[in-house]
């Protein structure tokens, strides 16, 4: 059979939450249409009796040997799946209506793109009730977003395994700055359920540490790409401006951690400061508005200050 699109799902320790996953799938228009590729991510469970209660969905079942985290998986679901079209699901996340999946294929189709990048709301629970926010549609988690699969393979496009957390960030601008074609849809296509118990909320200054690993390994990526010009110098400026606001709340919310997180800012900073040092203030000031605008953070430092100190500058 020939399927519209393959929806990958990463799954550990979900016996609690896949079971909706499944279900805001199997309510799709074109669920008949789709392959559902569940990857468990070795975690010693046993799926069999909620898969069994949707028979009516084409799912493809792969253990991984060894835990690997989100990318790994994520990684072992774009080999295992044989649709033209790919989205990602996390296992305690659903779908928000019955045409979100036919809407997202016609739309990446009729574009000719290779990612479609959409809207996706997210529900966070507090004891005293639930909260819903909008979240906008950049191209930086993999939430509501659909891939072409023969660019992925074509450009060797996969999650590096050795991030547990924003793997994603480092995928989309490796994604984007090799050329990919993106469209979008002004439409909510899914629901992020915030888990408090999931990797992302583990360790809040672990994310932040990460986004920067991140950061290092694009470079190191474009490096042995051969990847250059403007979107690189662009991409370098914008994660820069972005650890610099991360520093300010790393100082807020976990002060404790401040040198090890200026530490991995001077890695960064040695990686980068050639390509930095090229570009002239107007410019870089012109970038730095741009990304501050989207951060409710009052910083504790200047921008200056921060360059300063991962510098070395007394």
């Amino acid at each position: 059979m020939a399927y519209k699109m393959s929806v990958i799902i990463p799954c550990y320790k979900a016996i609690e939450t896949l079971s909706k996953t499944l279900h805001s799938i199997a309510m799709q228009s074109i669920s008949d249409e789709i392959e559902v590729v569940i990857v468990n991510d070795c975690d010693g469970l046993n799926y069999d009796d909620i898969m069994y209660v949707f028979p009516e969905l084409d799912i493809r079942y792969v253990v991984r040997e060894k835990n690997g985290g989100c990318a790994a998986a994520r990684n072992t679901g774009i080999k295992n799946c044989k649709a033209d079209y790919i989205i990602f699901i996390d296992s305690d996340d659903c779908f928000s209506n019955c045409l979100a999946l036919e809407i997202m294929y016609n739309r990446i189709v009729a574009e000719k793109a290779d990612m479609l990048v959409s809207v996706f709301e997210s529900e966070m629970r507090f004891a005293d009730g639930v909260g819903i926010r909008k979240m906008e549609h950049k191209p930086t988690w993999c939430h509501a977003k659909a891939y072409r699969k023969q660019f992925l393979l074509d450009n060797n496009i996969f999650f590096d395994e050795e991030l547990r957390i924003n793997e994603d960030a480092e995928f989309h601008q490796i994604l984007i700055d090799l050329g990919a074609k993106v469209a979008e849809i002004p439409m909510v296509t899914l629901m992020w359920r915030d888990n408090p118990k999931s990797i992302t909320h583990q360790s809040f200054y672990d994310n932040k540490k990460t986004f920067v690993q991140a950061a290092i390994k694009y470079l190191a990526e474009c490096e042995k790409r051969k990847m250059s010009g403007d979107k690189v110098i662009l991409r370098v400026l914008q994660n820069l401006v972005v650890i610099y606001q991360y520093y300010n709340i790393v100082l807020d919310d976990c002060p404790e951690n401040e040198s090890d997180y200026l530490d991995w800012c001077k890695k960064y900073w040695k990686v980068c400061e050639s390509i930095v040092c090229e570009v002239d203030d107007e410019y870089i000031t012109k970038v730095y508005c741009s990304i501050m605008k989207d951060f409710g953070v009052i910083p504790n430092v200047t921008f200056v200050q921060f360059l300063d100190r991962i510098k070395g500058v007394s």
